[in-house]
């Protein structure tokens, strides 16, 4: 934690962020002051929960739980004078034997941590924690006044605890029950941003992932299975019914499924063959998706059977291709009012991340291969 941060270089790198994001945010930054955390979630590019968790995981400094800030006791409080947390934008929350700890906008504010190191006497354990956090904080315990625009972004706090500080490597449950979910999203633009948070998927999960998180989490994806739950989750507002069928000798098995309890009992373990004329064979030929009714002969009506549909339900198969070759198939039914065709595009460039985070994961699997006399 020796560099200073630089989270918007941080953002660009990971491709959260555009280069014209960046510099509007800048911009609004050098007009309004503040933190450029603050001016990003001003402008939608992302919002505070996916930020701390994004600066915790790159930063490998902890996040806070907004729970350990409700009630700080008055010691521990005491603990940093009035003027150090103000001039620093630090709380105190936890005081153990010698140990405080301390939660701050920025980990690697080196200087905030030695002063309030020597100041108390104690050893500093940094936690990360949004500016509208902090603000909150300090305007609690040490009556400082908080600016009207840390207010104005500060979110229900109630309606999202326990889920809205999601890690942005959180793992969903390849296979669940979403019957209770209600079917449909809003219909908003999955990249504009507007009125959607971003980041926070769980918290609302009838409403589409932001292209921008997406790429994050493929970026800490660690094993393929993440990758295919990701797909999956993707395709959650837009589908009510969604498996992923791997490429295993000569055939697609369904290695996850998302969607009511019966599809996924139904879907557990199916093979389906790769055999002319059927729906299969021709992705895997032609490495096209397909969208709505399929061609009716017998092998397709085998397919539509296996999965529970009816001979004239509308399917969208998309492949993910890698080494020239389909590796990957979204077998998704039942689309929801948030669907349209100019979803599609969408779809094929989660793929196309998809197959480049794949590569990624087996270079690196290479990487740790050695000879057999080097070991």
């Amino acid at each position: 934690m020796s560099k200073k941060l630089r989270i918007g270089e941080m953002l660009l790198k990971a491709g959260i962020l555009t280069r014209q994001q960046l510099e509007e945010a800048l911009k609004a930054q050098l007009i309004y002051g503040g933190k450029l955390g603050t001016n990003l979630v001003e402008h939608g590019f992302v919002t505070e929960e996916f930020l701390t968790s994004f600066l915790s995981k790159q930063c490998n400094v902890p996040a806070v739980d907004s729970q350990e800030l409700d009630s700080i006791p008055g010691y521990v409080i005491e603990s940093v004078p009035r003027e150090m947390a103000e001039r620093h934008k630090v709380v105190p929350f936890k005081k153990e034997n010698r140990r405080l700890d301390l939660a701050l906008i920025d980990p690697t504010n080196l200087r905030a941590i030695d002063e309030v190191s020597f100041k108390t006497g104690l050893k500093i354990r940094p936690y990360v924690a949004p500016e509208v956090t902090i603000a909150r904080c300090l305007e609690r315990y040490y009556e400082i006044p908080r600016a009207r625009r840390y207010i104005r972004l500060e979110p229900d706090r109630h309606a999202t605890r326990g889920q809205a500080v999601s890690d942005v490597s959180q793992v969903m449950v390849p296979v669940h029950d979403e019957s209770s979910v209600p079917p449909g999203g809003n219909g908003l633009d999955a990249d504009s941003g507007e009125d959607m948070p971003i980041g926070v998927p769980e918290a609302f999960p009838d409403r589409p992932m932001p292209m921008l998180h997406v790429v994050s989490e493929l970026q800490f994806a660690e094993t393929n299975s993440q990758i295919i739950e990701l797909i999956l989750r993707f395709g959650r507002a837009y589908f009510q019914h969604r498996s992923v069928l791997v490429l295993r000798a000569g055939s697609f098995e369904v290695v996850s499924s998302e969607g009511s309890r019966e599809y996924v009992g139904q879907t557990k373990k199916l093979t389906v063959p790769i055999e002319p004329p059927n729906i299969i064979h021709s992705i895997y030929n032609n490495q096209q998706y397909h969208l709505g009714t399929i061609p009716p002969n017998p092998e397709n009506f085998a397919i539509l059977e296996q999965f529970g549909e009816e001979p004239g339900s509308a399917l969208f198969l998309l492949p993910l291709i890698y080494n020239q070759r389909v590796e990957l198939i979204l077998f998704a039914s039942r689309s929801t009012q948030s669907f349209a065709l100019e979803h599609v595009r969408r779809f094929q460039l989660l793929m196309e991340k998809a197959s480049l985070a794949n590569q990624i994961l087996l270079l690196k699997n290479r990487l740790r291969l050695l000879p057999e006399d080097l070991h």
